[in-house]
């Protein structure tokens, strides 16, 4: 094979740029439809409280709400109320679809979690008081802390997102 044969053969041509553009192009379009579908996912996810989670939580939240009045309650009496809440806080986490959703639940359960924790601290505080022994009472409040101030955070938040 002669040099001008070479020289004469077309190894690129229009119409091969056209279609190496037109596949770039279809591809670049569906990389666009991708990253929007994405976004759009991500913000539902991240924002987006379902009504089925709302409906829960709020149930959920007013009955942990009535449990914080837990002064004047008998021991049955908390156990039959913190049980119910428990119950409810469960139905919201089922409820959950949503990353939001799951953030609320968390925060249900949480909120649940400090207020048996307050419960138990003013329990061993007043077995404590009662006792006439000095160093049972020192060791309990060392171990005691005055008051868990995560409750308050926690009714807080969920008062406001569940409103």
């Amino acid at each position: 094979m002669e040099i001008r044969e070479l020289l004469q053969k077309e190894l690129w041509s229009k119409k091969t740029s056209r279609k190496i553009l037109s596949v770039a192009g279809r591809v670049l379009r569906v990389v666009e439809v991708l990253l929007v579908v994405f976004v759009v996912w991500y913000l539902v996810n991240a924002l987006w409280l379902t009504p089925s989670e709302r409906t829960a939580g709020r149930i959920a939240l007013a009955k942990l709400d009535a449990l914080q009045r837990f002064d004047g309650m008998s021991e049955d009496e908390y156990g039959g109320e913190y049980k119910q809440a428990e119950t409810m806080v469960h139905a919201a986490e089922e409820a959950a679809r949503t990353g939001r959703d799951n953030f609320i639940a968390t925060s249900l359960s949480t909120y649940l979690m400090f207020t048996d924790m307050r419960r138990q601290e003013q329990q061993t505080r007043m077995a404590l008081s009662n006792s006439s022994n000095e160093h049972l009472r020192s060791f309990g409040l060392q171990t005691c802390p005055e008051s868990v101030t995560g409750n308050e955070f926690e009714s807080a938040v969920l008062h406001q997102a569940l409103r």
